[in-house]
This record gives C-alpha cells, sequence and structure tokens, in this order.
C-alpha cells in the first residue's frame, strides 16, 4: 500500500504513529504520498474544513501535496487507485485515512492549547471537541498516549523549553507534564479525575522524583515497584520494607509513572511508560517531558529529539551501585555559580534498581 509523510522531518503537528495532522487554519501543509503513482486523493469527510490544494499531477513517486486549513475542524483525506493494482481493484482505498485536525491559525499544532496559570497552580486549558470525542472511545490509558503524542508533536514538545510556562513555571517541568497529562483524562470524562492531575507547576503531586515516589507510597490506588525504603518527600509515611520486583504479580501498563535514578541514588526525572516490560529484565519504552533538559534519557544525545519524545531503556531491573562516598551540588546564587561536595545517603557498594515503576491501580 501507499503510504503518506509529512514534506518534512521536523514538520510540527505531523503523527505518524496516530496518522493525524494538525493544520492552522489559512495554512498549506506540505505533504508527500509514497508509493501512490497510480492513487488520486480526496477529503472523505469534513471538506468544508480542509481541501487538497497544489497535488503532483505526474506519476512519479514521491508525489506533493499541500493540504489547506479552511476553518476549525476536523477532516478526513484518503487515497484511491485509478486503476487495478495486483489484486487491489479501481475505486478502493489504498492508503490508511489521515486525520486532518484544523486549529486556530495562532496557536501552537496541537489540539491541547493552553498555559499553566502559575499563580493558581491550575491550567487554563482547552481541548478541542474533535480531539475530546476521538479520546472518549477509548480506554483512559490509551488517551493519556495520545495526549502525550499530540503534545510530543507540536511546538511544546519540539521546541527547547517548550514545556517551561506551559505545564510549570520552572525549568524542571518533567513531572508537572505528566500531572498535565492526568488532569486532560478528567476533560474527556469526569470518570476519569484523579489525585495525578490535581494540580500543576508548584501544585502538582508528580513535580519531583521524590514528590512523585511519595505519591505512589501513600495513595491507596498506587503500587511502587523497584524501590524500599522511607518516603523520602512526606513525613509518617510508612516505608516499604519489602522490593516488590517488575513481573510479581503487578502488571505495568502504559501511562504508569517511571522514575529514573542516578549514580548516587538521586531520583532525577518523572516519566510515563509507553511500552510497559512484563518481566524483570524486559526492555521498555517511556515518553519523557523536558527529555533534554536536566535529565537525558540513557542511550539519546542531548538534542537528539524534541522536548517531548520517546525513549528505550534496556533493562527495567538495571542495577547500579553506589561508588563515590559524596557527590556535586552546585548552586547559583545572585549570578555566582559554586558547586560543593555532600555526602550521599547510601554507602558505597550500596546496590540498587536504576528505574523506580508506580503502577496506576485505578484512577479513582
Amino acid at each position: 500500500m501507499a503510504n503518506l509523510q509529512a514534506a518534512k522531518s521536523t514538520q510540527y503537528g505531523y503523527d505518524p504513529i496516530a496518522s493525524t495532522a494538525v493544520v492552522r487554519v489559512g495554512e498549506k501543509y506540505p505533504m508527500l504520498l509514497y508509493g501512490g503513482e497510480d492513487m488520486t486523493l480526496s477529503i472523505v469527510s469534513g471538506g468544508d474544513n480542509a481541501e487538497i490544494q497544489d497535488f503532483d499531477s505526474t506519476r512519479t513517486s514521491p508525489r506533493a501535496f499541500n493540504v489547506y486549513g479552511k476553518k476549525e475542524g476536523r477532516a478526513e483525506l484518503t487515497g484511491t487507485l485509478v486503476r487495478d493494482v495486483g489484486g487491489w481493484k479501481a475505486g478502493g482505498e489504498f492508503i490508511e485515512r489521515l486525520k486532518v485536525q484544523v486549529v486556530a491559525a495562532n496557536t501552537n499544532h496541537s489540539q491541547v492549547q493552553g498555559q499553566l496559570n502559575t499563580a493558581k497552580g491550575v491550567g487554563s486549558f482547552r481541548m478541542g471537541a474533535d480531539f475530546k470525542k476521538e479520546l472518549a472511545g477509548m480506554s483512559w490509558r490509551d488517551a493519556l498516549i495520545r495526549i502525550a503524542q499530540d503534545q510530543m508533536n507540536s511546538e511544546i514538545g519540539a521546541t527547547g523549553e517548550g514545556g517551561k510556562f506551559t505545564y510549570d513555571d520552572g525549568t524542571n517541568w518533567c513531572g508537572s507534564f505528566v500531572s498535565f497529562l492526568y488532569a486532560m483524562l478528567g476533560e474527556v470524562n469526569s470518570a476519569w479525575r484523579n489525585g495525578l492531575g490535581s494540580g500543576l507547576g508548584t501544585q502538582s503531586p508528580l513535580r519531583s522524583g521524590i514528590k512523585a515516589l511519595s505519591f505512589g507510597m501513600r495513595s491507596p490506588n498506587c503500587t511502587v515497584l523497584n524501590y524500599a525504603g522511607s518516603d523520602l518527600f512526606a513525613a509518617g509515611t510508612p516505608a516499604i520494607t519489602t522490593m516488590r520486583a517488575v513481573g510479581s504479580g503487578v502488571e505495568l501498563l502504559p501511562g504508569d509513572v517511571c522514575l529514573p535514578r542516578d549514580e548516587f541514588g538521586i531520583f532525577r526525572h518523572v516519566c510515563i511508560l509507553y511500552k510497559a516490560p512484563k518481566g524483570p529484565h524486559d526492555s521498555f519504552d517511556c515518553i519523557d517531558g523536558n527529555a533534554f533538559g536536566s535529565y537525558v534519557p540513557n542511550g539519546m544525545a542531548r538534542g537528539q529529539a524534541g522536548c517531548i519524545a520517546y525513549s528505550h531503556k534496556p533493562d527495567a531491573t538495571e542495577m547500579v551501585t553506589v561508588s563515590k562516598a559524596k557527590r556535586p551540588v552546585t548552586e547559583v546564587v545572585d549570578g555566582n555559580k559554586t558547586t560543593t561536595m555532600v555526602d550521599v545517603q547510601y554507602a558505597v557498594g550500596t546496590k540498587f534498581p536504576m528505574y523506580v515503576f508506580v503502577h496506576i491501580n485505578s484512577l479513582s
């Protein structure tokens, strides 16, 4: 079959996994048709919202064309054969349909628009009606991933500090991004409202690794895996005395929270599972907000992709051994940077899993 691709690898708003293009009103959105020498393209629904322009009339692959955004709303684009090709008959669809979402001219190429209200720790976000309808037909976990992908493929996800002042007023916005995703679930379905999305910015229950771990330890709707010890954020929480391993009866799933630790045992990052590990030494994939800010996922070079990105981890129970008794801490005061050495909380030789997981048992 033929397939569609964005004309540029860095093009905002295009998601090949979800077969979606987010186009602004008045924008000519460049696309390429590969393997479609014997095809014609058409808008099969939402023709008032979008149209095809400048379709290459030659039969040389790839064939260029533009999707033009006429007015806000959803449209669908398909390609049909103009003659029989092998076992495919003329008139039959020969590509996966492309969902075209037309958004306002002065917005990001995303289906959720808005920004953090810093003073209140909440967001003034607006989700398009078509996107909300699409998400409502999914499980909450699939909907969470789709919202993350929508943000990833927009200017927010592909810009160096795109998430700063969108999900959080600080530089380290990875945890607030996860809270944003969970908050948006409640906009889709009131039954999906949950504690993980109860606040953004300073009010996010996941704003840091230790705060997210604390939430998981205190919530009856969560199960913490790959961790034993005390609550490092809030006093009075019962300690986890027996480490529960991945694959020990609790199934990790997409949307669960992953908390990577560094070589000193410090929780540096908050992200969500995209492809979850089933066994203790399975590989897994995450969606990371602020992926190239203060934390760079293993195996990825700084600047390799946008600030919201996929990352791959080879082993869910990769172990770390503490090798130093002190670690450097850098502070900037009045523009002056100073670095001091502080004691590591674990003894030299201590081993622990690099990745701690918080499984969400339910949203209630």
